[in-house]
């Protein structure tokens, strides 16, 4: 029986395959080089995948190659797309990345990983290369955890389409929390274990830094905007559909502007509602 390719490890072959051989890391196995980096990141964005990049920083390479390479080809990195650099990168996101990191240990390579937006969710250094394992294990749980809070997002989204900001409130708010925990830890690894300076606690999450400002916003928007509708139904005399359209919105317990004012034209709806109908003018008796 013909056997056949997992779709993943297709894709990751036939990515390579389309790299020329002339510009592919003659160092490592199955890596491009910096003039693929446009190529590697579109496959990354398109799939979902995670970039995992080896720098080759100071040192000699001859001695600390072999642990370059046994980073790309760690079983816990197989359906990463892959990079080799050397030196100062000439793709932003690395030379970003180095500047990020604030670790002084400066020779033999390094390893970054990032996710499919170029936001750093992993580094090793080749002094703590013995704990790339746990590197890769906090990589592969942001990862989750990410797609997991694009989840929630999108339900805090539905929420707040029908009037129920206060619960999409509180996913929003708990993705946040999460995302300065989720931040911290990565953070972790690159900090020296010996140091005794301080840490500074971790405040805003790297990875929805404006989530909470970002959802205030649109969803005071589309509070605004239910509450418009129902004010043109109450303009209009028809009070039922008024009502419909703001019963979700006064009922609701965020501290959104339009929930108080929802609440206010609704006693105004009921009231009307309670008034009898105007009488028309008298008949004449000429």
């Amino acid at each position: 029986m013909r056997k056949t390719l997992p779709p993943i490890v297709l894709a990751l072959w036939l990515l390579a395959a389309a790299i020329p051989a002339a510009a592919q890391s003659t160092d490592l196995p199955n890596c491009a080089n910096p003039e693929q980096w446009d190529q590697l990141l579109e496959a990354a964005q398109e799939k979902g995948l995670a970039i995992l990049v080896v720098r080759h920083n100071f040192g000699d390479v001859a001695t600390t190659n072999a642990a370059a390479k046994a980073w790309a080809e760690h079983k816990a990195t197989r359906g990463m797309l892959k990079l080799h650099v050397t030196g100062i990168s000439d793709v932003p996101a690395v030379r970003q990345a180095a500047a990020t990191v604030s670790d002084s240990y400066n020779y033999g390579p390094k390893l970054y990983i990032f996710d499919p937006q170029l936001r750093l969710i992993g580094y090793r250094n080749y002094r703590d290369r013995e704990a790339t394992d746990e590197a890769l294990r906090v990589a592969g749980q942001v990862l989750r955890w990410q797609a997991s809070a694009q989840r929630e997002i999108a339900k805090a989204d539905g929420l707040a389409a029908d009037g129920r900001f206060e619960r999409a409130f509180a996913l929003i708010e708990a993705i946040a929390a999460q995302d300065i925990k989720t931040s911290h830890a990565v953070k972790q690894l690159w900090r020296d274990p010996e140091s005794t300076h301080p840490e500074a606690p971790t405040r805003v999450g790297r990875y929805f830094p404006t989530l909470m400002m970002d959802k205030r916003s649109d969803y005071e928007k589309l509070a605004a905007e239910r509450l418009s509708e129902a004010t043109a139904h109450f303009e209009a005399q028809d009070y039922r559909k008024a009502l419909a359209v703001l019963r979700p919105l006064a009922a609701d317990r965020s501290d959104l502007p339009q929930v108080q004012q929802a609440k206010e034209l609704s006693e105004r709806i009921a009231l009307a509602m309670r008034e009898p109908p105007a009488q028309g003018p008298a008949a004449s008796d000429d």
